[in-house]
């Protein structure tokens, strides 16, 4: 009831609902495919595969623009790399994605900025481009090696379970959901059997990252590219979720970067005020994953998140002068709230469950 009274008083303005700091975890945006699935769509060459394309720049600038007009009031008037911390995966996608989200947000700085990441083994953030780059945004990222936040490339133990994943029966019984969409999709191409390992996910992601461009062959209809996501997104939840020390591992990572970031917001140790990560579909799932039970919204979980999806997180003065409260918003929709105290004793328990992340991840 007390998280209800949070909400319609923020929704009425009764207190000031201008957060003290907010996290935005977005998918990069639409990007060219990654592998060469031409039987797919005889004739297309994809000049960058795996590369942000046009469309997935403007995405990322509308949003950040969106975010700019939306949190206008938490902001500060000029871009302040204290103040907006900007975080990336090691992935030009999802780099060139948050510089076009900070542009959005920010377009009228021009500045040598630097891209940076915090060297785990040294101890220290290290300057990855020098000033003499044009960068106009202090973007921080980490090794695909060491990152253990983000996309857990660094990890052997997440690898080991998700490439094992194509070979369970969970990966089989999905697959065979979606017998039509590969009848209709190997019925005008010479892909080959679908339901081998790595091969109807890869040709899935092809198709939608065409689709995001307008391009689809004649005989693949709009409701397959539904079907497609409904998809890909059952295997991302079935790689995060179906063994429990992965995703404690991943949920243990995740928990704990917000639990710094809002911490110190509520006791005003830092000065960062927003804060953004640009990564992937899978880590959206993990949030979404460790949220469904708490969720009081409904919303489609059988969908991929798609380019340029985001969760946000808001921390918020609650109606007691000194509670604090906590939203999530998925694709701009409020989908949780309680009050912060609540909210961090679940992550605090969360973090707590894998500590040593490098030690768990060992086969």
């Amino acid at each position: 009831m007390r998280d209800l009274f949070f909400v319609l008083l923020c929704l009425l303005a009764v207190v000031s609902c201008v957060p003290l700091v907010v996290l935005d975890f977005v998918r990069h945006g639409a990007r060219e495919p990654i592998g060469d699935h031409s039987p797919v769509l005889p004739g297309k060459r994809w000049p960058a595969p795996g590369q942000l394309t046009e469309l997935g720049m403007r995405q990322h600038l509308s949003l950040g623009k969106s975010r700019r007009e939306l949190y206008s009031e938490l902001l500060p008037a000029e871009y302040d790399p204290e103040v907006v911390y900007v975080r990336s995966t090691d992935f030009n996608r999802t780099i060139m994605s948050a510089l076009r989200y900070m542009k959005g947000m920010y377009p009228n700085v021009s500045r040598h900025g630097r891209t940076m990441y915090y060297d785990a083994a040294e101890g220290k953030t290290v300057t990855l481009v020098s000033g003499d780059e044009m960068r106009e945004f202090e973007v921080h990222t980490t090794p695909m090696e060491k990152d253990q936040l983000l996309i857990l490339e660094s990890c052997p133990y997440a690898r080991k379970v998700i490439h094992g994943f194509y070979s369970t029966d969970e990966y089989h019984a999905i697959v065979h959901r979606f017998d039509d969409v590969w009848e209709a999709i190997a019925k005008q191409s010479s892909i080959g059997d679908l339901h081998q390992g790595i091969n109807a996910f890869a040709v899935a992601d092809y198709l939608l990252c065409a689709a995001a461009e307008g391009i689809l062959p004649p005989h693949i209809s709009r409701e397959h590219i539904g079907r497609l996501e409904e998809f890909l997104g059952l295997m991302l939840r079935g790689m995060v979720t179906s063994d429990s020390r992965l995703s404690a591992i991943w949920t243990a990572a995740l928990s704990q970067e917000i639990l710094t970031v809002l911490d110190g917001a509520a006791t005003r140790r830092s000065k960062v005020r927003y804060a953004l990560y640009a990564a992937h579909d899978i880590t959206l799932t993990v949030i979404l994953a460790a949220l469904r039970d708490r969720v009081n919204a409904t919303i489609d979980w059988d969908r991929t998140p798609g380019f340029a999806s985001s969760v946000l997180l808001e921390l918020n003065h609650g109606p007691g002068e000194e509670e604090l409260g906590v939203r999530v918003l998925y694709q701009g929709r409020l989908i949780h709230s309680e009050p912060y105290k609540k909210f961090r004793e679940k992550l605090e328990a969360a973090a707590n469950e894998q500590k040593n992340i490098t030690e768990a991840c060992l086969v």
